[in-house]
């Protein structure tokens, strides 16, 4: 299924998965919690990027799971 999502699509959720695992990483051992917020933040601008670009509209075949 992940190779039929478009390559922008891929690229966000690599740089969400990738942003999430350096926040966890740094929380342990940076132990600054403004550094990990600011991080959180950069993460949340490729969700939101993510989220304007790709949506299911209702009404649409494919919300509705039909071809």
């Amino acid at each position: 299924m992940r190779r039929n999502l478009p390559q922008p699509f891929r690229v966000m959720m690599l740089q969400m998965r990738e942003g999430i695992a350096e926040v966890g990483r740094d929380a342990v051992t940076r132990n600054d919690p403004l550094h990990s917020l600011r991080q959180l933040h950069r993460v949340q601008e490729v969700c939101i990027a993510c989220h304007q670009a790709y949506r299911l509209e209702s009404g649409s075949p494919d919300a509705a799971g039909q071809p």
